[in-house]
């Protein structure tokens, strides 16, 4: 028992230790020899050799593009020269950005900027490559366990319990936050009216819509006073009312603590976003609010003019240049007329918009109206400076698109409306029928020759290991035989011991059969009898008795 108990221990203890230094593909490995760290015993230590390394490094966040950083305000998350690569590609370069409490930080960026691959490093999911980040002022590569006490994530996908309810969800993630009592339900039931979810308290979330379960996510994060909040694109697949809704509910419980936000939705990182980092390649291009953003990437203003069917483009250039010197159109598609005007020419806008408004009958315009710098603008802005272009083999096409070449299929803006209000495509012809098998069986032939080409060593293996077996398996029995040649084996009845065979002799002849019998086996007792069924019986008497 006492071993039994041992050996539990011990095997206990490994565990933990695998765990520590292995965790997997998810989780921040610890040093193998962690135990021996001062740091791991005393975790109040305020001694951080990561931190205190990369903090000694340049800050390279040059003023022109980075918004003075909140002098009064903590800073929730902070990140040092952060690195993330795989293999050659390096997914995050350098990066360096505080996030401060009480601010909604926005995380813009392309496709593969690298914005959830941060993410994924401050919540340690993955191990960052070099630099680190201090969460809620504790380090991401040493001290992932406290992080993960004061953090609410809600991923770019639903991570819920199929078979628990609203009301159970924020119940148990509550508990896991260390709430209990009146304190976890009144936590349950100001966020079941904050979400706006009462109906569907007690509804599993596998019948939830995705619109109610994406707002039940957020609640998971949100609950539980979570002082560093992450959303990965909270409002994807929400309705507009939902989205505002959310959008309310974010700008309400953002006092108090750090939250970091990725979206898609330009309207929502300016509305939200107190700072907007914007990445691109793996790097920070610039950070700071909406207004510094727009009048750092920013045009100014956007006059934009609805077109009449009858409107002369030409004509009402020239009217504008009579006011603003060398203006020319931006864009011209469809009905829609605009032109860029800059932010130093704001004093001739009222004279140039009256001439604009008395001609607006003559020039054939609907309507018009100044717009200012928005941050889809913005965001297009510092992804052209940077000069974003995916690889060839990372590029997403699909379908019949792959056949167009941009070598080929050139698009004039003039020539893509002729009409005004319709947008002309070349047509393919599709096959049909036999043809059309025909032609998705040599598709699916190349695809699977292709897959045998760029897989060749798995294609050699399959080749190769049956024939190598069978030549292992021949070897084997030819050379290797443990089991010597048996002698014949001598079929008699000695080897049984002595035997005794009733037999029933009825005449002097059956008499004579039975001799005989004997004498060919050898060791043979021969008990006659003249009627078997006495004899059985006699000797079952002996047997039980």
């Amino acid at each position: 028992m006492i071993m039994l108990l041992v050996d539990a221990l011990i095997y206990l203890l490994l565990t933990l230790y695998i765990e520590a230094v292995a965790p997997g593909e998810y989780g921040v490995p610890k040093p193998w020899y962690f135990p021996v760290q001062l740091s791991y015993w005393c975790e109040n230590s305020d001694y951080n050799p990561y931190f205190e390394t990369v903090g000694q490094k340049t800050n390279v966040n040059s003023p022109d593009v980075y918004e003075a950083e909140p002098r009064n305000l903590p800073a929730g998350i902070q990140i040092k020269h952060l690195r993330k690569k795989y293999g050659s590609k390096e997914a995050v370069k350098d990066l360096t950005l505080n996030m401060y409490e009480g601010h909604i930080t926005v995380l813009l960026g392309h496709n593969g900027a690298g914005k959830t691959t941060t993410m994924s490093m401050l919540t340690g999911m993955i191990t960052p490559t070099s630099g680190t980040a201090l969460v809620g002022g504790f380090d991401v590569r040493t001290d992932i366990h406290k992080v993960r006490e004061s953090l609410g994530l809600c991923p770019q996908h639903n991570v819920l319990f199929e078979d628990l309810t609203v009301r159970e969800h924020l119940y148990f993630f509550g508990k896991m936050k260390g709430l209990s009592g009146h304190a976890l339900k009144a936590e349950i039931k100001k966020y079941i009216s904050l979400l706006e979810l009462e109906p569907k308290e007690h509804t599993e979330s596998s019948k939830l819509s995705g619109g109610m379960q994406r707002k039940l996510a957020a609640g998971v994060a949100l609950c539980g006073g979570s002082k560093i909040v992450m959303f990965d694109e909270p409002t994807s697949g929400l309705d507009p009312a939902a989205r505002r809704a959310l959008w309310d509910l974010l700008q309400t419980e953002k006092h108090g603590r750090t939250t970091l936000l990725t979206t898609h939705f330009m309207d929502e990182a300016d509305l939200l976003g107190d700072r907007i980092a914007i990445m691109a390649g793996g790097e920070l291009q610039c950070c700071g609010s909406s207004f510094f953003l727009k009048k750092k990437y920013g045009a100014g203003y956007r006059l934009i003019i609805v077109k009449g069917p009858d409107c002369n483009v030409d004509s009402v250039t020239s009217l504008l240049n009579e006011f603003i010197p060398k203006i020319s159109v931006d864009q011209n598609i469809g009905s829609e007329l605009s032109y860029l005007l800059s932010e130093n020419q704001s004093s001739v806008f009222e004279a140039m918009l009256s001439k604009l408004e008395e001609n607006k009958k003559k020039l054939g315009l609907l309507s018009y109206g100044v717009s200012l710098t928005t941050m889809e603008e913005v965001f297009m802005k510092v992804g052209k400076d940077t000069e974003i272009s995916a690889p060839a083999e990372h590029q997403q096409t699909n379908g019949i698109d792959n056949v167009v070449h941009s070598s080929t299929f050139e698009v004039d803006d003039s020539s893509i409306l002729p009409s005004g209000n319709k947008l002309t495509m070349p047509h393919y012809p599709l096959l049909k029928g036999s043809e059309l098998l025909i032609n998705q069986l040599i598709a699916m032939f190349m695809k699977k020759a292709l897959y045998v080409w760029r897989t060749w060593y798995i294609t050699l293996i399959q080749i190769l290991m049956p024939s190598l077996f069978l030549i292992l398996t021949i070897v084997i029995v030819k050379t290797w035989q443990t089991i010597p040649d048996l002698p014949p084996l001598k079929m008699d009845l000695k080897a049984y011991g002595k035997i005794f065979t009733p037999i029933e002799v009825k005449n002097e002849h059956l008499r004579n059969v039975s001799l005989i019998y004997k004498d060919l086996t050898g060791g043979i007792v021969l008990n006659e009898t003249t009627k078997m069924s006495d004899y059985i019986l006699r000797q079952a008497s002996y047997c039980l008795f």
